[in-house]
Formats: C-alpha cells, sequence, structure tokens
C-alpha cells in the first residue's frame, strides 16, 4: 500500500485552528480541480467536516508540496506554520486503518457518530466526478463497507450520547415512534434548540415553543416547523404535549404545583408523558411526577446517567468493530495483491500460452494424418498441463503482491521469464513520488 493522509483533526487542533483550515465544498470542488491540473497522476480525496480536515493520495507526496497548496486553497498566508504543528501524516496500511477507523466511527468526537460515514462517502464521490482515483477508490469502498458493517453488526452506533438524543432515545421507549406525537419546548437557548432539533429528526408530530420573550420562541419555532407561544400560555399548553422539554435560565422553577393545578382543571387525559427538565437551577418543581399517574420525569442528572451508562456500552463494542477493521485491512490487500499481480499473471499466461500454441502448430504440421477429434484431444492436454503447472505460481504471485517484504520478488519473476520484452505491456510501475511526478 502507497497511500498517504496528511491532515489536522480534533485531536490535533482547537476549533479555532480547525476552522481556518476546514475547506467548504465549493473550496473541495476548487481544490481538487486545481490539484487535478497541476498533479494528473496523483490521485486525491479531500474530507473536510467541523472535526477534522484530511488529503488522502494513492502515492507519497512531499510534505512541503501538499501544505503550501492546502495553504493557498484555504488564503493562509503566513498560516504554514500553525498547520504543520497541528498536522499528522501516515502511510501505507497505517493510512489505510486511519480512514476505517473514522469511517466506522472510532476516531470521532462523539464515539461511534454516524454521520462521518456519510461525509467519507460524499469526499469520495466529489474526487471521482473529478479525477481517476485508481486504488484510491478501492481504499474508500472498502472503508464505506467497513462503516456500514461496523454500524449493522455491532452496537458502536446504538444508545445515545448527548443530551438531545438522550431526550428522543427515553421517550422512544415507553411512547414508541414519536410521529403521532407532540412536543413542548419551553425556552429558546442552545439546550433547548439542540433538544428541538433533535425532536424533529426523529419526525416527531408536531412541536411547540414557548419562551417569555415571543421573539426568540418564534424564530426557534421556525426553524423547527412549529408554532410559536408566550410564558403565559404554559398551563393551557402543559398536558397538550406527550413530551416537554424544560431548558431555560430562569432561577425558579416555571412548571410548579400551581401550574399543573392550573393546567389539570383544563383535562390531563389518560396516557403517558415525558417531562425533561434541563433547567439548572431546575425549571419543574420536584415532586411533582409522584402526584401524576403516567408522568415520567427526568432532570438533567437523570440524562446525564443515561449518556455515560450508554457511553460504556459503546466502548464495549469497540473490539468488536476493531476486528471489522482488520478484516477490512486483509480484504484490501487481498484485492490490491490481485490488482498489483494482475498484469504479471496476464504477462505469464500469454507467453506460456504463445509458446503451447506454436509448439502444438509444430506438432501437427509433424503430423498431418491426425483427425480433428484427435488434434482436440492433444490440445485439450496440453492446455490442463499448462493450467495444473501454472496455477501455484498464480496464486503465489497474487500472495505476494500483498506482502511489502515479497513485494520484490513480482520483479524478480519478470525478470526471469524476460516477460517485458517484446511485451505490448509497459512494465509495472514501483513506488514512486511527487517529486518524480513533476518530471
Amino acid at each position: 500500500m502507497q497511500f498517504q493522509v496528511l491532515g489536522v483533526n480534533h485531536h490535533t487542533a482547537d476549533v479555532a485552528v480547525r476552522e481556518r483550515l476546514s475547506l467548504g465544498p465549493d473550496q473541495v470542488a476548487a481544490s481538487l480541480a486545481a490539484w487535478a491540473r497541476r498533479f494528473p497522476d496523483v490521485p486525491l480525496v479531500i474530507l473536510s467536516t467541523c472535526n477534522r480536515t484530511e488529503w488522502y493520495t494513492e502515492q507519497p507526496v512531499d510534505e512541503e508540496t501538499l501544505t503550501q497548496f492546502w495553504a493557498q486553497a484555504v488564503d493562509l498566508a503566513g498560516w504554514e506554520e500553525p498547520l504543520r504543528s497541528a498536522l499528522y501524516r501516515y502511510g501505507g496500511e497505517v493510512a489505510a486503518r486511519h480512514l476505517f477507523r473514522v469511517a466506522a466511527g472510532l476516531d470521532s468526537a462523539v464515539l461511534g457518530e454516524s454521520e462521518i460515514l456519510g461525509q467519507v462517502k460524499q469526499a469520495w464521490l466529489v474526487a471521482q466526478s473529478t479525477m481517476a482515483l485508481g486504488s484510491l477508490n478501492r481504499l474508500f469502498a472498502a472503508a464505506v463497507r467497513v462503516g456500514k458493517r461496523a454500524r449493522h453488526e455491532t452496537g458502536i452506533g446504538k444508545n445515545a450520547l448527548s443530551i438531545g438524543h438522550a431526550v428522543v432515545e427515553l421517550a422512544e421507549r415507553v411512547l414508541g415512534s414519536l410521529h403521532s406525537r407532540q412536543a413542548l419546548i419551553v425556552g429558546a437557548g442552545e439546550m433547548a434548540a439542540l433538544a428541538g432539533r433533535h425532536l424533529k429528526t426523529a419526525g416527531i408530530g408536531g412541536i411547540t415553543v414557548i419562551n417569555r420573550t415571543p421573539e426568540r420562541a418564534q424564530a426557534l419555532a421556525e426553524e423547527l416547523s412549529g408554532r410559536a407561544y408566550g410564558l403565559t400560555a404554559l398551563p393551557k399548553l402543559l398536558f397538550q404535549h406527550d413530551v416537554v422539554v424544560a431548558a431555560t435560565a430562569s432561577p425558579l422553577p416555571l412548571v410548579t404545583r400551581a401550574v399543573v393545578r392550573e393546567a389539570y382543571g383544563q383535562g390531563m387525559g389518560r396516557r403517558h408523558r415525558f417531562w425533561f427538565d434541563l433547567g439548572v437551577p431546575r425549571n419543574i418543581e420536584p415532586g411533582i411526577d409522584g402526584q401524576l399517574e403516567g408522568l415520567f420525569l427526568y432532570d438533567i442528572d437523570d440524562v446525564r446517567g443515561v449518556v455515560e451508562a450508554n457511553r460504556r456500552l459503546r466502548l464495549r463494542e469497540v473490539e468488536a468493530v476493531e476486528r471489522i477493521l482488520e478484516e477490512g485491512l486483509v480484504g484490501l490487500k487481498e484485492e490490491l495483491g490481485a490488482l498489483e499481480a494482475g498484469p504479471l499473471i496476464r504477462l505469464l499466461r500469454q507467453k506460456a500460452e504463445r509458446i503451447r500454441q506454436e509448439e502444438i502448430d509444430r506438432a501437427f504440421a509433424k503430423l498431418p494424418a491426425m483427425t480433428p477429434e484427435e488434434r482436440a484431444v492433444f490440445d485439450q492436454t496440453t492446455r490442463l498441463i499448462l493450467n495444473k503447472f501454472l496455477n501455484d505460481a498464480m496464486v503465489s504471485l497474487r500472495q505476494w503482491g500483498q506482502d511489502d517484504t515479497k513485494h520484490q520478488y513480482l520483479e524478480a519473476v519478470r525478470e526471469l521469464f524476460r516477460l517485458s520484452e517484446g511485451s505490448s505491456e509497459a512494465p509495472m510501475a514501483g513506488p514512486w513520488t511527487l517529486a518524480k511526478s513533476e518530471g
């Protein structure tokens, strides 16, 4: 494997550096096009997200060349040094394993997060539309397969690891699908907005936002395709919703026993309800859940406890994902080995078949009395002898193509059998660097 990746991520750089070094979709497209014009023989894929920007090349590339190109792509005059200080560089099998870990969610800020797999696939597709990717196609195809297997065959992506996800997960445990349910968001700050976005993504039937400042309630409601009310509507709306998320900075509880009594007088109905108090100090008066049948009340510590328990569950799955990664690497090596040895195998077979056919023709010329049936038997027998003789060699050649320490054996076979002499196929290219590609 001659792959290389240069990049920065949340492990090596803070958000200020990462956002300065990241590329938006238009910048990625422009950079790929400029790269293809300047280095047409060096396939490249650029993966840029909020947590990482990584440049994958099919062959080793001089670090100075790539960092300068990167700095120009994002207009980083004078930023080459901050880029270098945060940069990591992996090559060969280590680079492939790194991409597999990224696609499987093992290298994410949130262990097992699923969004990165789609981002890896999209980066691959964008690069495909710009240039021929050679063996990078096989690398990214294998990474996507590994990422899908990790999610389908393990629990690495299950169980919520954020407050907003946990709200949805807990509600779905009892309520089932949220598509026919209604949610009330009390507050319009960051925590309230995140919970509302997760509920919307989960497909909840409707969302209502209540806030002391009507304009802020309206702005969040528009984002969530919901309705907005002032805080005075709380008693009227409280029991009309299946899920209530309270996340305000109020120093005193907003959902008090008095508010509940007023709301109860307007009809509660017999059904399960989930209330989430994400405020600190608490927005819902403690103990209310003990007075109302069918009410499940969680405070911020309860929700965080679920998140931490889920994190431990995901950590248990890492070993299983690592096994899938190793299987993916073995499969990739086999693919690349067959790809590396393929031209040599074809040359060897072609030369052997040419010799066989020449000798058969000479034999038939000396035996003109042979019937067509006898000639067919003779032809088939010599073909079988040739195939059986070459079979073990073909297997070894494919295996050597997978083994860096035995790669030189391929060239030894080429020289031993003089396979490039008089051949229409060019000799196989060995490892090279960008400096050679530039002439």
